[in-house]
């Protein structure tokens, strides 16, 4: 069960942090 928790909240932190990163640059081309 535990190592099935930790894939999960690996998988979602992976998600966030690209999804910050794609937010990040969508910012960036919109004041350039």
């Amino acid at each position: 069960m535990n190592d099935l928790i930790y894939i999960g909240l690996t998988l979602l932190f992976f998600a966030l942090t690209l999804g910050l990163i794609n937010v990040c640059e969508r910012l960036m081309e919109d004041k350039s």
